[in-house]
């Protein structure tokens, strides 16, 4: 009776049975569809991952002795494709359409790189290339994350491509152009109570007791020993199902999750700057009024439209958890296809799986007849063998250093030749290794496999010609790109409404402080500042090298400018170096060489070097009378000339060295004090002078003038 009166009271309502039973419909359409994906994408997961032979061939191979060796191409070459695309990462900057939008812009700009790196974009782009390359298809998922920020953040991640069923009649790249798109996954129970609330689980849990259900792919039943493992994919594989054996809502497992978001026409309020023309929707909470309330107070304009807007269902078997318009403009998936034909997602691996297959059994069967050779058997007299049976010499008789005794008067045992390995054998494995890498274009110096002796030169020649065909996965990434951004610039200017502050660390310049970035910042006559809501904008997508790799690219031009007599300061030497106290070092530097000195700092630097300057005048006087007593004694010893003239000439010499590199330094002393008179005006030349000066004092060279000579 009281299972009875809970089914009656947790009944799901009509209209919300029926709208999960369109989207079910909908779901089990798209899945016909699906279902042969998903089996081509586990099979390229499964054959990137190692495991290349069908579980029965392996028992038929095992039962027979025969190897099964498995020469996996498949993983180095996908991941030569992920090496080619991490050394590049997008550098998206924002364009305005209209000129007062042009700082904005550039906020904008700044913004992405704060969110982005935040998201850590750069390792979910990764994850994204690599399932479409290795599945066919790999999906982003954008959206806002409230979870840490009551304003929300921009969210980026990525989805297991087995779980999005895209519109199955869509023929265009772009998903704004997509009827709907599904997206599912299992839960438990549990998952919905804590995520939906309470009534729902009950009402899944009345559904089950009452067997009105969906008896297949809706709800799994059954226990702990029957879970699925970690990295198994059994919960996200959408062709499997569980027959119902057990009827306690107690011992539901799982339950599927449908997600549909899906295009309708919708009645909307949109405000209009008449000053700019921009557009933005009005929030869809408020009424007609507040609308046109607060239209009048900031003298906007109100258009009543129909649009096209995404509605959010969220339904699981009969019951239907959310629907509602979609707080976002487009759906929050957005998809990498390495290729893409009117509709037909293509990834790498999947043309790769025949010579792969050819590979393995060909090296397989080459291994075989190697093994089959070591021991092609004996022919022996029946009881010719003294010191072993035939069962012994069966076993050990390909070994080395056995020792085969027979009996005297016996014929000796005699060993049969086995038949030579089939040739073109090896040559048949080659042309499978071939075709993988002409299929791919990873030749060997895309791999990293070509042979030292390769020139750089030829070597780099090579490895451009191998990228060629990547040419193409590249630019359908660019596209991803693009969409990424407006979806995500959509997402932002819906969000970021009210005035925040960013903290940003400039990469493009290490030598730079880190800013803070303020948007809608509102200022004390009402204006804002930097209102990123407003306005609208052309992307602009470029690619830079990894940040480690432009690094290292900047210093080792930095040197060669250096050895050429571009005097490139020290601290930005130091600063494009890997060092870890790279940015005090620099810091240091600069202050040494009159970089960023206080106008006290910098007169204490005169001061010290007027001192020095003074000491190395006092030093020179001296020079120059023991160099006039030296000469003057010279003359002197005319008689004893040839017997002591060596010693006076070599300390004249000594003397004089160290006189010229005296007077140097008073030069380049005085040459500083003169620049450092205008260093407000120029501190770079200050910064110049500064690390000649030093160098030369240390070194006691004469000062090099710069060079265009190459060396």
């Amino acid at each position: 009776m009281k299972r009875r009166d809970q089914s009656r009271i947790y009944a799901v309502p009509d209209k919300d049975r029926k709208l999960a039973m369109e989207t079910w419909n909908r779901f089990i359409a798209l899945k016909d569809a699906h279902k042969d994906y998903v089996k081509r994408a586990l099979l390229n997961d499964d054959y990137y991952a190692g495991k290349q032979w069908l579980d029965s061939d392996v028992e038929d191979l095992d039962e027979e002795g025969r190897p099964h060796l498995t020469i996996n191409m498949i993983m180095s070459t996908v991941n030569a494709f992920i090496r080619e695309q991490q050394k590049t990462r997008a550098d998206i900057k924002f364009k305005p359409t209209t000129p007062q939008h042009d700082k904005t812009a550039d906020t904008l700009t700044k913004l992405f790189k704060i969110e982005y790196n935040r998201c850590r974009y750069k390792w979910v782009e990764t994850q994204v290339v690599m399932d479409g390359l290795v599945q066919e298809r790999g999906y982003f998922d954008v959206r806002m994350d409230f979870s840490n920020n009551i304003n929300g953040r921009l969210k980026i991640t990525s989805m297991d491509p087995t779980e999005v069923l895209p519109d199955p009649d869509a023929k265009d790249y772009d998903p704004r152009t997509w009827k709907d798109v599904i997206t599912t996954r299992w839960v438990s129970i549990d998952d919905i109570d804590e995520t939906y609330g309470r009534k729902y689980a009950k009402r899944l849990e009345s559904l089950v007791d009452t067997g009105n259900f969906f008896k297949q792919d809706s709800i799994e039943f059954g226990h702990d020993e029957e879970s699925h493992t970690f990295g198994d994919g059994g919960l996200t594989d959408i062709t499997h199902s569980r027959e119902v054996g057990i009827d306690d809502p107690k011992q539901m497992r799982s339950v599927r999750i449908i997600e549909r978001q899906h295009r309708k026409l919708k009645r909307v309020l949109t405000y209009v700057d008449p000053a700019t023309g921009d557009a933005k929707d009005a929030p869809v909470d408020w009424s007609e009024t507040e609308v046109k309330r607060f239209a009048k107070r900031f003298g906007l304009e109100v258009l009543d439209r129909v649009v096209s807007r995404v509605r959010w269902t969220v339904t699981c078997d009969h019951v239907t958890l959310h629907d509602d318009w979609s707080p976002y403009d487009d759906f929050t998936i957005v998809p990498y296809f390495p290729l893409f034909r009117r509709g037909r997602p293509i990834g790498l691996v999947t043309n790769l799986l025949s010579p792969q297959d050819q590979l393995n059994k060909l090296e397989s069967q080459m291994l075989h007849v190697v093994n089959s050779t070591a021991n092609g058997g004996y022919m022996v007299e029946t009881g010719s063998l003294a010191n072993m049976s035939t069962s012994d010499l069966e076993r050990n008789g390909s070994k080395t250093g056995v020792v085969i005794e027979y009996n005297r008067g016996s014929s000796k045992p005699e060993k049969i030749q086995p038949n030579n390995i089939p040739q073109g054998l090896d040559r048949l494995s080659n042309r499978a290794l071939n075709s993988i890498r002409e299929i791919s274009g990873a030749n060997a110096a895309v791999l990293g496999t070509d042979k030292p002796s390769v020139s750089g030169v030829a070597l780099e020649e090579k490895s451009d010609a191998g990228k060629e065909l990547l040419n193409v996965p590249l630019d359908t990434l660019d596209m991803t790109r693009h969409i990424l951004a407006e979806v995500s610039l959509g997402m932002i200017q819906r969000f970021y409404t009210d005035e925040r502050i960013f903290y940003m660390v400039n990469e493009d310049d290490p030598a730079a402080e880190s800013e803070d970035i303020r948007v809608n910042e509102v200022q004390p006559d009402g204006t804002v500042v930097n209102d990123i809501s407003l306005g609208s904008y052309d992307i602009a997508i470029s690619t830079v090298p990894n940040r480690d790799t432009f690094n290292d690219m900047q210093f080792a031009e930095a040197l060669n400018l250096r050895k050429i007599g571009v005097a490139v300061p020290d601290d930005v030497v130091v600063m494009y170096s890997n060092l870890t106290g790279r940015r005090d070092l620099a810091k240091r530097l600069r202050l040494e060489q009159g970089i960023d000195q206080t106008p006290e700092q910098q007169q204490l630097m005169q001061i010290q070097n007027e001192i020095a300057m003074q000491e190395a005048q006092k030093r020179l006087m001296e020079l120059d009378a023991k160099i006039e007593e030296l000469m003057s004694r010279a003359n002197k010893q005319n008689a004893e000339a040839e017997a002591i003239g060596a010693k006076p000439s070599l300390e004249m010499q000594r003397l004089m060295d160290e006189r010229e590199m005296r007077q140097r330094e008073i030069d380049l002393r005085d040459r500083l004090a003169q620049l450092s008179n205008l260093s407000k005006d120029n501190a770079v030349q200050v910064s110049s002078a500064a690390k000649l000066a030093q160098t030369a004092i240390q070194a006691g060279m004469k000062p090099q003038e710069p060079t265009s000579k190459k060396e």
